[in-house]
This record gives structure tokens, sequence and C-alpha cells, in this order.
């Protein structure tokens, strides 16, 4: 007959629902791990675009119904412009809704801080046609009438500018810093003023970059001169696009966006060039806020409340107790789940075995949650040497660890490197791989066997030890608690 004598809760929540940025022209702050170019990513509560290099050609010098020269867009032949200005190499996005603040890092190189200038439309409703489609800032370009904005703001010469669809300068305590040390420059959007607001809903981004006259988009030349770059019409007067570079396109399709314009018409962005950011993303939701790879450098600040309550039984006059609750804060999102006072590395959990029994242990986890967001599921197996392995978004890892060896002759796991040991010294197996996590929803009938426990010394009885190793999904950020069960199984077993 079996008896399971051990139920470990582990609920999860953040402390904090929000990603506060200090706008100082530093990005220590900004924490999250970007994607491959031409990606948009969301890490550590962070949207990150990685833009292609060298693509800030506007045009690319394909215009067929229009008459200005055929080349790509370059730059003025002053020694004040670097000719990379107007090159977005990353734009990111995070938000703090307890302050009503968006909070943008768009890294490009250059050394005088008023030779760039970037555009930034916000589509906060995704209905076509409602709201504006002119890009603005005299850049001659449309946007797909899908993404028409409600909100435009303007980074330029040390300065941020919110504009609505009247052209209105919204008011509101924003923030910024033209960084040429770092080649960034760092906003915070005060939203305080906005209807609707970003929170709670995906915002359609358009983002773009020119080089600035006057505050807007510099005109194209035929032909670069000290002041003015090559690539559109004498006087610049034709309506070509002033903008050099876009976010969220591929070069082929940047150069297809840029290029449709002809003798009286402005260019007109497709329906893709924007990126979609579900704001629930960065700000807190139901939902663990990771698509990439695990980085240990980055802690998830999980909070973890851990209760085990105890049983206590008889087999064949053997007697298990276990008692335990306690409260970790962990960084990074990892934790060695133990029991003893203050959880320290020598006070794992303790089951007492006097009976000189042989036992059989089965070990199960799953995840109890029944908010409105998914279930997370756990990791198979996981490489402790590879974070690309560990548990990403909708994923967590749990992993025990058992010995009969007692403190301090032997040295107890205290990583994710550490736990991948033998474990019980009577078997040659470890609950660690598919036969452990991948049997997640009955611990009695699928959960991995640990065979044939038998005590050392039954008569003064000896101690098994139970560690737990757990890894939250990377750069988890949950309002909701999402109860994890482990579930072990004690039987009796035939020597």
């Amino acid at each position: 007959m079996w008896y399971r004598f051990l139920v470990l809760l582990v609920a999860f929540c953040l402390p904090l629902y929000s990603h506060t940025i200090t706008v100082d022209g530093n990005d220590d702050d900004w924490i999250g791990t970007p994607g491959p170019t031409g990606s948009l990513a969301i890490s550590f509560r962070e949207a990150i675009y990685v833009d292609y290099v060298g693509d800030d050609l506007g045009d690319g010098g394909d215009a067929p119904y229009a008459s200005d020269n055929p080349s790509a867009y370059s730059y003025p032949t002053d020694a004040v412009f670097l000719g990379t200005e107007a090159d977005i190499l990353e734009w990111r996005v995070t938000g703090d809704p307890s302050n009503d603040r968006l909070y943008f890092l768009i890294r490009l190189a250059y050394n005088t801080v008023w030779v760039p200038i970037v555009g930034i439309a916000c589509d906060l409703d995704h209905i076509p046609h409602k709201g504006m489609d002119d890009a603005g800032l005299y850049s001659q370009v449309r946007l797909n009438p899908v993404n028409s904005w409600e909100y435009l703001i303007k980074l330029v010469n040390m300065n941020a500018v919110v504009y609505d669809t009247l052209w209105n300068t919204v008011s509101g305590s924003h923030q910024n810093w033209f960084s040429t040390d770092n080649d960034l420059i760092e906003v915070g959007i005060d939203v305080s003023n906005w209807n609707p607001k970003p929170w709670n809903r995906t915002v359609y981004f358009t983002v773009y970059a020119g080089l600035n006259e006057w505050d807007n988009c510099r005109p194209i030349y035929d032909y670069a001169s000290q002041w003015y770059g090559g690539g559109g019409c004498a006087g610049g007067v034709c309506v070509n696009p002033r903008v050099y570079d876009l976010c969220f396109c591929t070069p082929a399709q940047q150069n297809a966006d840029l290029s449709n314009y002809t003798n009286v018409s402005w260019t007109e962005l497709s329906a893709t060039t924007v990126g979609a950011v579900d704001m629930r993303m960065l700000t807190g939701d139901h939902f663990p806020q990771y698509y990439g790879g695990y980085d240990p450098s980055h802690p998830a600040k999980v909070h973890i409340n851990v209760r085990m309550k105890g049983v206590a039984f008889s087999i064949d006059d053997t007697n298990w107790d276990l008692t335990e609750s306690g409260t970790y804060y962990m960084s990074p999102n990892e934790v060695a789940i133990r029991g003893g006072i203050g959880h320290q590395t020598s006070s794992p959990f303790l089951l007492q075995n006097d009976g000189g029994v042989f036992i059989d242990l089965f070990f199960s986890t799953q995840d109890l949650f029944g908010g409105p967001g998914d279930n997370w599921l756990p990791v198979a197996l996981i490489d402790p040497t590879d974070y690309t392995t560990f548990p990403s978004m909708d994923f967590y890892y749990v992993e025990p660890w058992i010995t009969n060896v007692e403190d301090p002759y032997h040295t107890p796991p205290t990583d994710e490197t550490s736990f991948s040991g033998m474990g019980l010294t009577e078997t040659d197996e470890e609950a660690t791989n598919t036969n452990w996590a991948y049997y997640y929803s009955n611990a009695t009938n699928n959960g991995v066997k640990l065979p044939a426990f038998v005590p050392a010394n039954p008569t003064n009885g000896d101690r098994l030890y139970i560690y737990m190793l757990f890894i939250a999904p990377a750069g988890s950020t949950t309002l909701d608690p999402h109860p994890i069960i482990v579930n072990v199984t004690a039987g009796l077993s035939d020597p």
C-alpha cells in the first residue's frame, strides 16, 4: 500500500510589477537580453528590437515612380556628421504604470547631440484610420492606416516632445538624456495625460530616424553637400522621404517601404513595419515574461513562499515526520529549497526512518494555477552548463537531490551545477531527467522511482536528506501565485 507523506507548495509572486528606469544616459538598469538581428524580443520586462547595421540608406536608390537621384541616401559632407547618426542599432521600451511613465532606449552612434532625430508613433487601439497616419516631423512618410497613431513622440536635440493627433503638444514631465559617450538616447515619457493610456493593451510602435534640421527631419538633396545628404532631388523639395532608417523590417522591406513614393505622393509604410508590444508583458500580468534563454546575471527577483505540512505515519514501525515553513527571496531565479532554521546549506529536509525497512520513493510535480493565464509545465532536463536549456516562458524546473550521508561528511548541493550529482547512495538513479519532470500529472503512477532505500543504522535511526532545486521561468513576472506542487510518495519495497 502506498502512502503520500510529503507535499511541498511553492507559491510565486513578483514583489514589483513595473520596471523603473533612471534616465541618466547609463544603460545599466536596462537588463533585458536582446534576440538576434531583426527580432523583437521580450526579456525582463523590456521589449527589445535589434535593427540591422548599416541599413540607413533611405529609399535605397530605387524609387521607380519619382524623378530623383537613383542612389541610396548619403550623409552631409561636413565633419560634424559621422555617417551613422540615423542608423538605429537597437530600440527598447518598458513601462512603469505606477508612475505613468514609458521608458525608451535608442542606440545609434553620434557625437553631436543636435544631429539625430527619432520619431516614435504609438498606435493604442489599432483601429484603421482612427488616428493620424502622417508620420510627422516633416518626414514625408505615411503609416499604413491600420497603424495610425494617437500619440507621436519626437526625440531631438536634448528634448522629448509628445504630440496628439491635432498636433498639440501633450504636457508632461518628460525626461531625456542624449549620451554621446554611450551612443544612446534614453527617455522617460509621462503618459498621465494620455487617453487612452498604453497600459493593459498592445501598442503598435512605428520607429524611424533621420537627421535634424530645426527640430524636424532634414531634407535630402540630389547630391550630398556640406549640410545636406544626397539621394533626393535638387533643392530637397521633392516628396522623397526624409527618413534614413526604420525599425521592425528587413533591409529589403525598408527599401520597398521608403521607395514607393511618386512625384506627387508620399511613401507609405507597409502594415507589418510596426512593433507590436503587449504592454502586459512589460508591466506585470498572469504570464511569465521571457521568450529567450536564461541568464543568471539578470535576477528574476521572484518571491517564493515555501510551506511544507508535516504528516507522521507508520509503516511497520517506520516513522516519517516532516515540518517546514519559510520565505525565500531568490536571486537569480533559482534556489535550493532546504529545511531547518535559516534554510542553511546544512539543513535539508529530513526523513527519519527507524524501522529498518526498504523504502521506495516516487517524485512528481505539477502547477495547480487556476487563473486566467497559462499553467507552467516542468522542463524535463536541463544542461547546467548551458543556460539556453533552462526554463523560459510557461516552464519551470525542479529537481530533488537525496542522500543518506550525514553532514558534514559530504558537500550538499548549492546551485544548479552541484545538483547534478548521484543523489541517494543506495541507488544509481537521481530524479533529474525525463523520468522525473516530464511525468508531472500523477505522482503515484508516473513519478520517478528511487528504489530500495534502507537505513544504514536502523537501531539508532537514519536520516534521509532531501534537497530541492527550483528554477522559475526566466524573467518571470506574475501577479498571481503559481502553486507548484512537488509530490513525494513512499512505499514499501522488496529488498
